[in-house]
This record gives structure tokens, sequence and C-alpha cells, in this order.
């Protein structure tokens, strides 16, 4: 009882009794409150996954950097396809960008604080929800290049192992020289 889900049943046509419209109203008060806070939330929960995303991106850098640098890949890979190897990176910063889009603070037409008209309280309302529209989709876009960016790392994996070897190099003939002693 309480959170609003635990609605009693009651039989079609029969008037709810004094318990069942205790907690008809105590359920109503609860939604109502929720559909009241929804909106406040929205703006947090798109910056906390925006803060995922940005440590995300950065840790996949450093480490696929760390790979790149200390790893035989600029060695397997030249010429142009070195280009390739640098795809995740450029999709990554993308990403990053994205999802710092969503804490670049902004003015926005509709959100004077300072007014005090009646009608004043339907334009920050109205500039709330387009806020909370515009980060989301700063977030999404982010968060699909993400995704595109795992599929790129899949390609340029399979890439690399199906690449086909030189055999280690060329063949070196080593003389070996064993002194013999002379009488």
């Amino acid at each position: 009882m309480g959170d609003g889900l635990d609605m009693p049943a009651m039989k079609q046509g029969v008037p709810p009794s004094l318990n069942q419209q205790a907690d008809i109203a105590a359920a109503t008060a609860y939604w109502r409150k929720i559909h009241q806070e929804a909106p406040l939330e929205a703006i947090k929960s798109v910056e906390a996954a925006a803060k995922q995303l940005v440590t995300l991106t950065g840790a996949l850098q450093a480490a696929y950097f760390a790979v790149v640098a200390l790893g035989d890949v600029r060695t397997l890979v030249t010429g142009a396809a070195r280009l390739a190897v640098l795809l995740p990176v450029l999709i990554w910063l993308t990403s990053l960008f994205g999802a710092s889009m969503v804490f670049v603070p902004r003015a926005r037409a509709g959100a004077d604080l300072d007014d005090w008209s009646e009608e004043a309280w339907v334009d920050l309302r109205a500039t709330y929800f387009s806020t909370v529209r515009k980060k989301r989709r700063w977030l999404h876009w982010s968060h699909g290049l993400l995704i595109a960016s795992f599929a790129v790392m899949l390609v340029l994996l399979a890439w690399l192992v199906l690449m086909p070897s030189d055999g280690g190099g060329t063949i070196t003939t080593v003389i070996v020289l064993t002194p013999t002693p002379t009488p």
C-alpha cells in the first residue's frame, strides 16, 4: 500500500467502499506526485547518462591508444589503411562531442525567471520540455555513435585477424662459424 500499484479489486456496478475510496485517493495523489516530479528528473537522468558516455568514450580511447601504440598494429597496417585504424577514434570524439553538448549552458528564450506574469509559467514549462527534448536528442545521437564505433571496431578486428601474414618477414640465412683449433 502507498505505492499506488496495489489497487483493490472492485466489482463492476458496485460503488467503492470507504476503504477503496481512500485507496483510490492515495493512488491518485501518488501518481499525481510522480507526474509532477518526472519532468524535473528527466534532465537529471539525461545528464547522468551523458556523464557515463563521456567516461566510457574516454576510457575506450585510452585503451585503444594503448593497444595501437604498444601493439604491433602500427607495423601490420601501412599506407592508407592506417586511416581506417583511426576511424574508431574519430567516431568516439564525435560521440564525446554529442554527450558534452548535453552539458552546454545556454540562454533559452522563454526561460525568463524574472517574469512574474500569470502566463510566465507556461513559457517556462514549454522551454523546459524543449530543453529536455534537445538534450535527449544529443544523448541519443551520441549513444548511436558509440554503438556504431563498436561495429567499426568489430570490422577492424576481423580485418586484422584475417589479414594475410607475410610469414614473419624474409628468410635470413644464418652462417654459423665454429672455430676449429689449428695444429
